[in-house]
């Protein structure tokens, strides 16, 4: 099932139009722009700040500022106020005011704007704007989605505003506040957005347009952006890596170096390219050619680590015709992922760029989904909130890169690209196996909104960093985190022991384990686990207490309390509402179940049977020997049509069953050999 993360995907989103419509039926009704946050008193507090040598806020966050909130938003509501009440005394008409409806818990931006899209499309005849609506995005997004849907759009005087008026205030908007250091990108994005770049054009701002006559004619009439200059119109709504650019004759187009003024002209192209290593974080640069004609497919050179070599490089490209731009390598393999995000779609993977996301295995999630994933590992959401008919190609780094020195890097946008809908919740996967599979599982689970304990996550590649809810026992158990599921080959330790001795100690090499968990303890009234039959249902195993020993094959399954199965039950039907198949340990408290491990799964097993099928002979097993020693024995018999018979009382679902699934070894229990 699709995970839903837009509030227009979600019932109460028509549930909320539905009450409207109650309220005023199907007439069309008059709607109130406002800004909010905004506004030209921002611009006037801005002028204040510089003045009085304080930074400038995000100007789309007003959250925790006295200040602003008292010059800006509460003067703001009451003109909104004010505006309404007037419209209401001249108009017959329902007059609709959005800014009643403020801080809504868990809602963003985007939530807001595709509420008020769907009252607007559904309801609104007319929108009236008040004045300086130009200098908000809300606002702005609103006039470019009114006037594309022929909906009337009048000033406070109730005096029409043309579509071209609108986007010259919006224009002089983004003139003023970038006069003041504002950031800009959102309403330049914009009007991007909306094909409006001469608009852009117009508030002297644009980026520096090639000569037209040396661009590719496409035969039509049209010209082909250069691949720079797409690079650098991409700058403008996104982080990119430093670049600098230049033509066959070695001539400096674009640049984008942090620190320095857009497109800034260096004395010389080797200064420029000298400039660029020395802000370059890992110091080397890459050079990619283009010829107008061809922008892909031309010879790439990477890992450069001199000057020097560089300006060589691009002397000897240069002469063969190419344009090249120069810049900063990133570093794929820093423990961050590179992908490509489309409609629905997000696929990543760490140790890769962009461009191998076609012929390397990839991590493939719902994109919103996804994002809080990488949010919860990386601590900060990648930058990547494009319309979803975009293809973006991006890179989350651990440490900042770019000409906005962020956390994200964006290399490519593709417009008009399919939208993909339906990801799949699957794994193992790249990303589950460099945090280790045991981490993925929780990560999702906890991201579904299920119980998940505190967890702390130790890993070799990447940062600590913290899931899970706390459980009130102040206890914490160590678990080894492998790459893929071993079941419990290594080390779970109810208290405290040295992550760094331990991994030292039972994965030298590094190559099994990826990480080390501390996890909070529950204080389990009852624990075990669960797999998922062929038809959907839940096969739940469990005992009294904590399930350490039941997991391992040394203590059989207990018949459980009717309300703690129900309570189960409920979790993995829950489950399965995003996943297809799964198996997760489990601890009740009393009053709630708690997700222990999750996995992906379907299994055939029941009460007796752990694997079905044929065996040429079966070898008995003792289960007081042990899970060492049946690892032992499933070396000895695996590949060779040999089932093993496990003799005594064993749940199904123990890591002794576990292993045997995982090898697809034909077994079966037989408890009274016990």
């Amino acid at each position: 099932m699709k995970t839903v993360e837009r509030i227009s995907d979600r019932p109460e989103f028509a549930w909320m139009l539905d009450m409207l419509a109650s309220s005023i039926g199907e007439q069309k009704a008059i709607y109130v722009s406002v800004p909010i946050t905004t506004g030209p008193r921002l611009f006037s507090w801005f002028r204040d700040l510089i003045a009085r040598g304080e930074p400038l806020p995000d100007p789309r966050r007003p959250e925790g500022n006295h200040e602003r909130r008292q010059v800006i938003l509460e003067p703001n509501l009451r003109d909104a106020q004010a505006l309404v009440t007037r419209l209401r005394g001249l108009k017959k008409e329902p007059v609709i005011d959005p800014s009643i409806l403020r801080d809504v818990p868990g809602w963003r931006q985007e939530d807001y704007i595709s509420l008020w899209e769907g009252v607007i499309e559904r309801f609104v005849a007319q929108i009236v704007f008040a004045d300086g609506w130009n200098f908000s995005f809300g606002c702005a997004h609103e006039f470019l989605f009114a006037t594309n849907r022929k909906v009337a759009t009048l000033d406070s005087n109730f005096e029409p505003i043309s579509r071209a008026d609108g986007i010259r205030k919006i224009a002089e908007a983004v003139r003023n506040l970038e006069e003041v250091g504002a950031d800009v990108s959102f309403l330049i994005a914009l009007l991007a957005e909306a094909d409006e770049m001469a608009a852009v054009e117009h508030c002297h701002i644009s980026i520096e347009q090639p000569n037209i006559e040396n661009r590719a004619n496409l035969g039509d009439g049209r010209k082909l952006l250069f691949k720079d200059e797409t690079l650098d119109w991409l700058a403008e709504r996104g982080n990119v890596a430093q670049f600098v650019s230049c033509d066959p004759r070695m001539q400096q187009r674009f640049c984008r170096v942090n620190g320095y003024a857009r497109n800034h002209r260096f004395g010389s192209l080797q200064d420029a390219v000298q400039t660029l290593f020395r802000v370059a974080g890992e110091e080397q640069v890459n050079i990619r050619t283009f010829k107008p004609e061809s922008p892909h497919g031309n010879p790439f050179r990477t890992r450069i680590a001199t000057v020097s070599a560089a300006f060589s490089v691009i002397r000897e490209l240069t002469s063969k015709g190419y344009f090249c731009i120069c810049n900063e390598l990133v570093n794929e393999c820093d423990g961050g992922v590179s992908g490509v995000a489309q409609g629905d779609w997000l696929e990543f993977a760490p140790d890769i760029f962009p461009r191998d996301i076609e012929s390397r295995g990839v991590t493939v999630l719902p994109r919103g989904f996804g994002l809080k994933i990488l949010e919860r590992i990386y601590g900060h959401r990648p930058a990547i909130d494009y319309p979803h008919d975009q293809r973006i190609e991006f890179t989350v780094t651990m440490a900042r890169r770019g000409h906005r020195a962020d956390r994200t890097i964006i290399w490519e946008v593709t417009d008009n690209a399919p939208v993909l809908g339906g990801a799949p919740i699957r794994w193992p996967n790249p990303l589950s196996r460099m945090i280790g599979d045991k981490v993925f599982g929780l990560l999702v689970a906890d991201t579904l909104g299920f119980l998940v304990p505190n967890t702390i996550t130790i890993s070799r590649r990447i940062p600590v960093f913290t899931f899970g809810r706390a459980t009130g026992s102040q206890e914490y158990w160590i678990r080894t985190c492998p790459r893929e599921p071993i079941p419990g080959f290594f080390t779970t330790h109810h208290g405290w022991l040295d992550p760094f001795h331990l991994l030292a100690k039972e994965d030298p090499e590094g190559t099994q384990l990826a990480s080390v968990l501390s996890q909070e303890a529950i204080r389990a009234e009852f624990s075990g686990k669960v797999l998922t039959r062929d038809d959907g249902s839940a096969f739940v195993e469990g005992v009294v207490g904590s399930g350490q020993d039941f997991m391992v094959g040394a203590r059989p399954p207990e018949r459980l309390p009717e309300v703690v199965v129900k309570r189960v039950r409920l979790v993995h039907r829950s489950l399965l509402e995003s996943l297809n198949g799964i198996s997760f340990e489990w601890a009740d408290d009393g009053r709630r179940t708690w997700i222990l491990q999750l996995h992906l799964g379907i299994s055939q097993s029941s009460e007796t049977v752990v694997v079905e099928g044929p065996a040429i002979e079966y070898r008995d097993f003792s289960v007081k020997d042990g899970l060492e020693a049946l690892y032992r024995l499933v070396e000895k018999v695996k590949g060779r049509g040999i089932g093993i018979q496990l003799l005594g009382q064993v749940g199904v679902t123990s890591h002794m069953g576990d292993l045997l699934r995982r090898e697809r070894i034909p077994s079966r229990i037989v408890p009274d050999s016990a």
